[in-house]
């Protein structure tokens, strides 16, 4: 029998190989499931890892410090890093807080950031507004014997007062301290005797460099700005004196400005795009005034400017491209009249400047004296460039008595050297 066999079972299929997946897509995947990792690796490390110190914490660190050394009127040593402070600050009486360096950083609203209270001091410091304060460092009402050395007090430009008393107080003083990027930089208001700012660098500012206002509270007496700098102002303030001592209701007593130089925007005080200073030195409705041996640079007005006072020395300085008068002594109108005055051994160049073109004759002098009773102005230098601003008179006399003029130089392009009108009383005119 021949049998035949036959191999009835299938082969089976071999199964459809998926399609490669091209290299680059693949890299690409590769790429973005990398990416993923890491991203989550950092926002978990970012959740879990330790915080840094918070502005609360700085803060609560401060006032624990600043309590315990009111106890036995210590001394609150920081260290050379910032401090991020949420709320205002005040030291204790008799406490001294010293920085090392250090910078307290405002991040938020306050209405004074740091306050001294009587026998407190703060010395190398830095004092920055982050958030908004209306007084960076304010000497607490009343307060005595208080000292800010070697600081520095900045702010954003929107601060109203870097250093400044909120009402009255004695034996103040500002030392060695930069104020900058606020709207009025050193503020002495009200009852205030025996304070001194000495060597302060005044920067960036845009309403008053140093302001000493009276009014029905009372008056400064017996204030001394001595050696401080101060640079342009900024912005478009209305009000723009460098150095200005003015009073609506008491008189000042006894306030001296020395060795010290205002530097302006050489523009006019009403320069609509650039507007420069008002007065560069400005006392009004004290007695015993003392201005010596400063430096007045471009002034948008007058460089130096009395009135209302009595007892008035001004000999030394150097006024140079003042806007309208180099040296102005008093003024028309009630009560601003000045008596008893020294004007001697000042150099006054280039006043006159009239940038936007002033045309009051007797806006246009190196030296100005109105409603001026017994005084002398002798042994100044008064220059007039040729071919430099718009300077008429080296002095102009307005309704003055018993003025002795002599011994001055005057020299370059004037129409006259004097102008002298109203029935004036002057001696010893050259």
């Amino acid at each position: 029998m021949n049998v035949q066999t036959t191999n009835s079972a299938e082969t089976p299929e071999t199964p459809e190989t998926p399609p490669a997946v091209p290299k680059r897509k693949r890299r690409i995947w590769i790429l973005l499931l990398s990416l993923l990792i890491v991203i989550t690796w950092f926002v978990w490390q970012r959740n879990d890892a330790p915080r840094p110190s918070t502005t609360s914490s700085d803060t609560a660190e401060l006032e624990k410090n600043l309590e315990r050394a009111a106890g036995d009127q210590g001394t609150v040593t920081l260290a050379d890093r910032t401090y991020r402070v949420d709320r205002a600050l005040v030291v204790p009486a008799g406490v001294t807080v010293r920085g090392n360096g250090a910078t307290l950083h405002l991040s938020k609203t306050v209405d004074k950031f740091i306050t001294l209270k009587s026998g407190s001091n703060l010395s190398d410091l830095t004092v920055e507004g982050g958030g908004q304060a209306r007084i960076l460092v304010a000497f607490a009402k009343g307060a005595s014997d208080v000292e800010i050395l070697d600081c520095t007090v900045e702010g954003r430009g929107t601060e109203r007062i870097g250093i400044g008393t909120i009402s009255g107080g004695s034996g103040l003083a500002v030392r060695d301290t930069t104020v900058r990027n606020v709207r009025s930089a050193i503020e002495i208001t009200d009852d205030t005797s025996a304070v001194v700012v000495e060597r302060v660098r005044i920067q960036r500012w845009s309403t008053r460099g140093i302001r000493i206002q009276g009014g029905p509270k009372g008056s400064s007496h017996r204030l001394r700005i001595t050696g401080v700098q101060i640079g342009p102002n900024s912005g478009k303030s209305r009000s723009r004196y460098p150095i200005a001592a003015l009073s609506t209701g008491a008189r000042h007593q006894d306030i001296s400005v020395e060795g010290s130089t205002v530097i302006g925007r050489d523009t006019a005080f009403d320069d609509r795009s650039t507007p420069g200073t008002a007065d560069q030195i400005s006392i009004t409705k004290t007695d015993g005034v003392v201005i010596r041996n400063n430096r007045s640079i471009d002034a948008g007005e007058r460089g130096i400017n009395v009135s209302a006072a009595r007892e008035v020395v001004v000999a030394g300085n150097f006024v140079v491209g003042a806007d309208t008068v180099g040296i102005g002594i008093g003024s028309n109108g009630p009560g601003k009249e000045v008596t008893d005055v020294e004007l001697t051994g000042n150099t006054v160049i280039d006043s006159g400047m009239s940038r936007r073109g002033t045309t009051v004759d007797a806006s246009l002098a190196a030296v100005r004296l109105t409603r001026v009773a017994d005084g002398v102005v002798a042994n100044n230098q008064l220059v007039a460039t040729p071919g430099v601003g718009n300077q008429k008179y080296a002095i102009a006399l307005d309704g003055v008595t018993r003025v002795v003029v002599r011994d001055n130089s005057i020299e370059g392009d004037l129409q006259r050297l004097f102008r002298v009108r109203d029935g004036d009383s002057a001696e010893g005119r050259e």
